[in-house]
């Protein structure tokens, strides 16, 4: 096992259970294919044989292993989630990587599939300094948790899928004494607007063409 460990935490795209807010206006088959889009960008761009650090695909549900590994293929080691809420699942997640002897895990989710590699580097690099690396994103929640070792309580009882996830994650580090350093700010993709935004931001930056065709595709309705 590597120093390093990159988790990446996503659905298996399947519609009617994924992106469901860019469902609402775009339907269920597109959001699962701009959510299958999302996740394999995000592997690509940090996974692969040739990657620098580890990196695992922590998918749900877990009977769709064979689905999830064809998704992954060589960029990532495919891993099932367990049972319970998010906070649980990413507990857990931390306990086993850091049991397989990384001294830096990372976890961030497939939602933001233009997140410079930039600043995953700079999660890790910090962690040299820090126990705790959070990466606020503009909804209140985060974007990325990075940790030094496995710290239970910075997931228990949290308000996900709230605007409070963040400070409440950020008090709970002071309550334990860890830490904390924040990354730059950043979005996730969920909303209709945020598609737009992204759409905005590939044709400004030349990156992801592949994508910026799907995210306009699906915009145009097409």
């Amino acid at each position: 096992m590597d120093e390093e460990l990159l988790m990446v935490f996503a659905k298996v795209p399947v519609p009617g259970s994924c992106k469901t807010r860019l469902a609402v206006r775009f339907g269920h088959d597109a959001a699962a294919e701009l959510a299958e889009a999302f996740l394999v960008t995000t592997l690509r761009r940090f996974g692969g044989p040739n990657g620098s650090r580890c990196v695992e695909y922590h998918f749900a549900p877990p009977e769709l292993q064979v689905r999830a590994r064809e998704i992954a293929g060589s960029r990532a080691e495919s891993i099932p989630q367990v049972e319970g809420d998010l906070g649980a699942r990413m507990s857990h997640a931390f306990r086993r990587g850091f049991s397989r002897g990384p001294r830096r895990v990372v976890c961030i989710g497939a939602d933001s599939p233009h997140l410079p590699e930039s600043i995953v580097d700079q999660a890790f690099q910090r962690l040299a300094e820090v126990p705790v690396v959070l990466g606020p994103a503009e909804d209140g929640g985060y974007y990325l948790i990075g940790l030094t070792g496995s710290h239970d309580a910075l997931f228990d009882a949290i308000p996900w899928s709230t605007d409070r996830v963040l400070k409440v994650t950020l008090d709970r580090c002071a309550r334990e004494g860890l830490g904390a350093e924040l990354l730059p700010p950043f979005y996730d993709v969920d909303e209709p607007d945020e598609l737009v935004r992204l759409a905005k931001y590939l044709e400004e930056s030349g990156d992801e063409p592949d994508l910026l065709a799907l995210c306009t595709d699906v915009l145009d309705g097409k």
